[in-house]
C-alpha cells in the first residue's frame, strides 16, 4: 500500500460507518422482536389471570348460594315457615353483597399511592 491509499488515523470508511449501522439496525429489531413477544406473553398471561379469576369468582358465589340454600332448608324443616326463611335468606344475601361492595370501595380508596409518594418526598405529609 502507498501512502495516499493507507487510510489516516480517526478518519471513517463509508462501508464501516454501513456495517455498523446495518448491525445497530439488526440489534434494535431484534430488541423490538423480543419487547412485542414479551408483551404478547403478558398480555396473554393476563386474560387467562382474569379467566380464572371470573371461575374462582363463580364458584365461590356458587358455593356461598348453596351453603345458604342449605340453612334455609335446615331452618324450614325445623318448623319455620318457608317465607320467612326465604325472607331470612334474601336479606343474607344482601348484607353479605353490601358488605362486599363496602370492602371493594375501602380498597378502592387505598389506590392513591400515597405512602409511596411519601417516601418519594413527592407528596406533602399534611393530605
Amino acid at each position: 500500500m502507498s501512502e495516499s491509499e493507507e487510510p489516516k488515523a480517526g478518519a471513517f470508511d463509508a462501508e464501516s460507518l454501513k456495517a455498523l449501522a446495518a448491525e445497530h439496525w439488526h440489534w434494535l429489531g431484534d430488541w423490538l422482536d423480543l419487547a412485542q413477544t414479551e408483551g404478547q406473553l403478558v398480555i396473554s398471561s393476563a386474560v387467562k389471570m382474569l379467566a380464572f379469576g371470573a371461575a374462582v369468582a363463580l364458584m365461590a358465589a356458587t358455593g356461598w348460594l348453596l351453603l345458604l340454600g342449605a340453612f334455609a332448608v335446615a331452618i324450614w324443616q325445623l318448623g319455620m315457615p318457608l317465607p320467612w326463611v326465604l325472607l331470612i335468606s334474601a336479606f343474607t344475601c344482601i348484607g353479605s353483597g353490601w358488605l362486599l361492595w363496602r370492602a371493594a370501595c375501602y380498597q378502592a380508596r387505598q389506590l392513591r399511592f400515597d405512602k409511596s409518594l411519601k417516601a418519594l418526598g413527592l407528596k406533602s405529609s399534611k393530605s
